[in-house]
């Protein structure tokens, strides 16, 4: 007698047992294509900040004063640059002033440190009466001071955060700070003649800018005028560090360097670790 076949299918526990592993599976697949895509954004991100940066040396070397023509800006009765509303001001007739630079601020109060601004600078054109020299030559006679109406508000890209900034100086100790000035050199005399008008950009850390980030606009102006002291760049410059943190396990560097007289670069670095921030 020939016996049958008696099929049957699978068993409840069975079907379990699979579902569970291929959810297992598919989440391990999910997490790991998030990570990898969260690493590239991370990377774009970087890449972003880095290239706004380069625009801002840039502007800075090209003397790119983004303004309309709608106010005047005078010598001030202590020398300092005055600027005031004028709808009738006619663009290149602000003889008393000059393009100074830029001031980047980053972790600007408010934007849960994923925001930064970027201040346009004007600086007297002409030394004080008494001077020996026509021009400045050093930012306490320049005294530079924010172009109001110019302020460019952004935002860094996919989630980073600025972690912190920091100086680092040739001994290789760091001073942590919040914002960084790009200036452009000032003229060298002798004997009250002009020796070298050749400009280079400057990298300045702003003295006074809080290391715990999430400064208030008006604390800036305070501190772009504590450029007014005889301070001149140093040489060789310094390396400013930005870190950026991705709150995805990866954080980023940038620095800013280069030595007296040499062109300013900026390099970044992404490293598999969890910062330590400011707070």
């Amino acid at each position: 007698m020939r016996v049958g076949l008696n099929p049957r299918g699978y068993t409840i526990i069975e079907v379990l047992i699979f579902m569970a592993v291929s959810g297992f599976m598919f989440a391990i697949a999910a997490s790991f294509i998030s990570g990898k895509q969260s690493k590239s954004e991370f990377k774009q991100g970087m890449s972003a900040i880095n290239s706004d940066i380069q625009a801002v040396i840039n502007d800075v070397g090209n003397g790119f004063y983004p303004s309309n023509s709608d106010f005047s800006c005078t010598a001030g009765p202590t020398g300092e640059p005055v600027i005031t509303p004028n709808p009738s001001n006619e663009q290149g007739t602000n003889k008393d002033c000059v393009f100074g630079g830029k001031v980047i601020q980053f972790g600007t109060h408010g934007t849960n440190y994923t925001g930064y601004k970027v201040y346009s600078i004007a600086e007297r054109q002409f030394a004080p009466d008494g001077s020996a020299n026509p021009l400045p030559t050093k930012f306490s006679e320049a005294k530079p001071v924010i172009v109001p109406g110019t302020i460019d508000k952004k935002v860094l890209e996919w989630g980073m955060k600025v972690c912190r900034v920091d100086k680092i100086d040739a001994a290789g100790a760091a001073t942590t700070i919040n914002s960084i000035g790009f200036f452009q050199s000032f003229g060298s005399y002798s004997s009250g003649l002009l020796q070298s008008g050749a400009q280079s950009i400057g990298v300045i850390p702003i003295k006074g800018s809080s290391p715990t980030l999430g400064e208030t606009e008006s604390n800036m102006d305070t501190e772009i005028r504590g450029l007014w002291t005889d301070l001149t760049p140093p040489d060789p410059q310094p390396n400013v560090v930005i870190t950026f943190d991705s709150g995805n396990g990866q954080y980023g560097t940038l620095t800013i360097g280069g030595g007296s007289g040499q062109r300013l670069t900026t390099a970044i670095k992404i490293i598999d670790s969890t910062p330590v921030c400011l707070s």
